[in-house]
């Protein structure tokens, strides 16, 4: 890691969010998703990770830490977590929006102890151009859910993920955890064979949590956010074969270069 954001124990919560060195839209995209944070009911703390010595403009440079190596989305978002100084940390993609009080939201399910890790559902938006950031969370009764994957742009205007309610498997491509959970669970990021883990790595986090305890996953049946659909540019849709890859090396939980 060669430069940091402060560590000051101001809030609660931490936003972590893996800052690809390689997408030329970045530091735009990176203005409005911390003015998104910024603007939140309840206060927050961004944490940008940067990988490969990326520079930030000066701007976004309290918020950023950066390290020297090429990183994975999942490596970034453990750096991220280690270094949060916070009781609840959450990720937070860098095309994504939250709901004005989604992080205020998100937080209430923790008032049981048992709970670990929360979701909720997204409005799949295909440009951020209209993003309801701006909004508050909202009833998924006027949302439609469709199996297809990845969602189509000819789809309904109101369609939404389905993290919320379970028809689709994921909880979100946002989710809010305990910090505390990482004492006992980590985000895999290397496959058995030593290789990095691209996209999956989510899924495996959860059935580990699950497998753990059913009751420390919560799903929200509310609209917290926007997911942006874009399958030419997004992590998950550059690599495959991964879940092949899960059968036939399993994944490594050690710690060694994360």
């Amino acid at each position: 890691m060669t430069e940091g954001c402060s560590e000051e124990k101001s809030t609660s919560v931490a936003v972590v969010c893996a800052v690809w060195s390689r997408d030329p839209n970045r530091w735009d995209l990176m203005s409005g998703h911390l003015e998104n944070l910024l603007s939140q009911t309840c206060r927050v703390q961004p944490i940008y990770v940067l990988e490969k010595s990326d520079v930030p403009p000066n701007e976004f440079r309290d918020y950023c830490i950066t390290f020297e190596q090429r990183l994975s989305i999942y490596q970034a978002w453990v750096n991220g977590i280690e270094f949060a100084n916070c009781d609840f940390v959450m990720n937070l993609n860098l095309d994504d929006r939250l709901r004005i009080n989604a992080v205020e939201v998100l937080r209430i399910p923790f008032h049981d102890k048992r709970v670990m890790c929360v979701g909720g559902d997204w409005h799949v938006r295909f440009d951020l151009s209209n993003s309801a950031g701006g909004k508050f969370i909202e009833p998924i009764n006027n949302y439609y859910w469709e199996a297809t994957w990845p969602p189509s742009a000819t789809s309904n205007q109101k369609l939404r993920l389905g993290s919320g309610t379970g028809e689709r498997g994921t909880y979100g491509p946002a989710t809010m955890w305990r910090k505390s959970l990482f004492d006992g669970v980590q985000y895999p990021t290397r496959f058995g064979n030593g290789e990095l883990i691209e996209s999956i790595a989510d899924a495996v986090f959860w059935h580990m949590v699950k497998s753990k305890d059913p009751d420390a996953l919560f799903r929200i049946p509310m609209i917290i956010g926007d997911y942006l659909s874009s399958p030419n540019t997004q992590a998950e849709f550059r690599t495959t074969g991964e879940h092949e890859k899960l059968k036939q090396y399993g994944y490594l939980l050690k710690r060694v270069n994360k």
